[in-house]
């Protein structure tokens, strides 16, 4: 059948878009398929050797991420960190008055 006897639907679409962008070969025989019609199942058999390569198209969701809900991540993470280096901070400013109250009272004994 010809390329063009049949309806395309999106998924011809993306598998002639792949068959553009990488012509392909045989996988028996490395006989050249880039100019060898598809069939209206989304197979291409090869001219040289008869082997049907058929193509199957699979859509997945990979990722969604709202920009803005993303930018409040980002912001309330920051403020956790911030909130983690003043925690630190305090204690060690804790620690160095303690110290330096030991200090005072050995000192002093």
């Amino acid at each position: 059948m010809d390329e063009q006897s049949f309806e395309r639907t999106p998924e011809d679409e993306i598998v002639a878009a792949y068959r553009a962008a990488k012509p392909g070969v045989c996988v028996v025989c490395k006989y050249p398929l880039d100019g060898v019609p598809m069939s209206d199942h989304r197979a291409v058999t090869c001219p040289e050797c008869g082997f049907v390569t058929q193509f199957r198209v699979r859509v997945e969701m990979v990722a969604y991420r709202d920009p803005q809900s993303h930018e409040e991540r980002v912001r309330v993470k920051r403020a956790a960190r911030t909130d983690r280096t003043l925690a630190a901070m305090a204690v060690v400013v804790f620690l160095v008055v303690v110290i330096w109250i030991i200090r005072i009272l050995v000192g002093v004994l």
